[in-house]
């Protein structure tokens, strides 16, 4: 019998304040957002002011001794080692937090993405930081449907990332919202949902987990001799299969139309290089208000009124500094992104390179998770097209005549092969295998099927006659 009672235990634990928190969000949100957000904030802080002159932060000084200001760089913190514990700290009013996150969410005139939807789900998650990295990763190699479009052997084998992260990221990811998000492939997505469904070991899962293909083609009896059951029993497994989401992400890849405004656009020059430069079209431009300012060095002996003036303007410092360093961090990731792919640039989506986001950190001195929360939801106008930041950031494979190439090339040349087929003798996978091989991309059969069913290919037994 174990002995139960009190014990005490002692402990160091980095926790997230309210002002670390907003500052994760002025980097992730869209800056169609972020100015919902600066508008809950200025409802909440009549210091603020939104001008459409620069202000630079040395202007805006009070004089008012002791009023220090802490020196926190939001943009090179790692972020991750904040989330075993987000409990808001001791003296924050739940009440006026609560109204401030409605005001915004009510603003809102998008839906989030299904990076976003995700990410909130894991910052209620205590995950050590070797995974929560990790994490960050799978999410930015998820595809549309909410499938990883790199095999997790070969991501720890370019990213020289330990498995036993990967593999407990993926983890964390299928256990979240929506059942299905974060599998390998189709098969793995509907093994899982069958899990989150206390389904394992049913036929049904038995019938996904081996004989998925077979099922497709409609041959019950092949499938009922194999696992020793009848056709019938079969039929009413492939009933409960069909009542699953082949895509479990459908709902975030088929909103309504968004019109979007590109965070930064790039155009070449006369001498043929390449001009970067934001938008900032829907990032505010904030100010403390002169107002205040005097107030505070009128407000005498009155400690309360200094004491809230104070705050306040604190507050509005380090949100303008925020939004400053949010804007650089975007300006130097988009900058590197245009070094790394000028081929694309110039000659479109097949000549786009392998790049991953460890890749553009360790060139501006940033941690990972942080290039990844700053390209979420952000665009980038090019000569190319619109494309979102995270769009670039790819795996790929090494030809034979030593150029690298990026998954998205690789997928718009099974593409060529696909439409350029003979529709009475389609291309099987292996055949798809051993033309890329002529021209020098050697890649795996189970690779070419899970970009096929990427692309919405079907295979070749369904495209014959089509």
């Amino acid at each position: 019998m174990s002995e139960q009672g009190l014990h005490l235990r002692q402990g160091l634990q980095q926790t997230i304040g309210p002002q670390m928190q907003q500052s994760l969000n002025i980097l992730q949100v869209p800056s169609i957002e972020l100015r919902q957000l600066v508008r809950a904030e200025m409802e909440q802080n009549p210091t603020l002011e939104d001008v459409t002159e620069e202000v630079s932060l040395e202007e805006i000084s009070t004089g008012e001794e002791g009023f220090e200001e802490p020196e926190v760089d939001i943009i090179t913190t790692d972020w991750s080692d904040f989330l075993d514990n987000q409990a808001p700290s001791p003296g924050i009013n739940r009440a006026d937090e609560d109204a401030r996150r409605q005001f915004m969410l009510d603003s809102l005139v998008s839906h989030p993405t299904l990076q976003e939807y995700l990410r909130g789900q894991i910052e209620l998650i205590g995950l050590p930081r070797s995974v929560a990295n990790a994490v960050e990763i799978l999410l930015g190699d998820m595809d549309d449907s909410g499938f990883l479009e790199t095999g997790i052997e070969d991501l720890c084998l370019s990213l020289a990332l330990p498995m036993a992260d990967l593999l407990a990221a993926k983890k964390v990811l299928n256990g979240l919202d929506p059942p299905g998000v974060g599998a390998a492939d189709l098969r793995d997505s509907l093994l899982i949902q069958l899990e989150r469904l206390k389904q394992t070991g049913t036929l049904a899962y038995r019938v996904v987990e081996r004989h998925l293909a077979a099922l497709a083609r409609k041959r019950f009896e092949e499938i009922a001799r194999d696992l020793g059951s009848t056709p019938d029993q079969v039929i009413a497994a492939q009933d409960k299969i069909s009542s699953l989401d082949p895509y479990p992400a459908r709902n975030f890849s088929s909103q309504p139309t968004i019109y979007i405004r590109p965070d930064v656009i790039v155009t070449r020059a006369a001498d043929g290089d390449y001009v970067v430069r934001l938008t900032g079209e829907a990032v505010p431009d904030l100010r403390v208000s002169g107002d205040y300012l005097e107030m505070l060095a009128e407000s005498g002996g009155n400690r309360d009124a200094r004491k809230y003036i104070r705050g306040k303007i604190r507050d509005s410092k380090f949100l303008i500094r925020s939004i400053q360093q949010r804007q650089e961090t975007i300006q130097k990731i988009a900058a590197q992104i245009v070094a790394r792919q000028r081929d694309f640039l110039r000659d479109g989506t097949d000549r786009l390179h392998p790049m991953n986001m460890a890749e553009i950190a360790n060139s501006i001195d940033v941690h990972e998770t942080t290039v990844s929360r700053a390209v979420s939801g952000k665009y980038i106008l090019t000569p190319q097209g619109l494309f979102e930041l995270r769009f670039f950031f790819s795996s790929g494979y090494q030809t034979d005549s030593g150029d690298a190439m990026s998954n998205v090339g690789v997928k718009n040349a099974i593409s060529s092969l696909v439409d350029d087929e003979d529709s009475s003798h389609p291309l099987s996978d292996q055949k798809i295998v051993e033309l890329l091989e002529d021209k020098g991309i050697r890649i795996a059969r189970r690779t070419v099927a899970k970009y096929r069913d990427a692309l919405k290919i079907l295979p070749s037994h369904l495209r014959r006659g089509a």
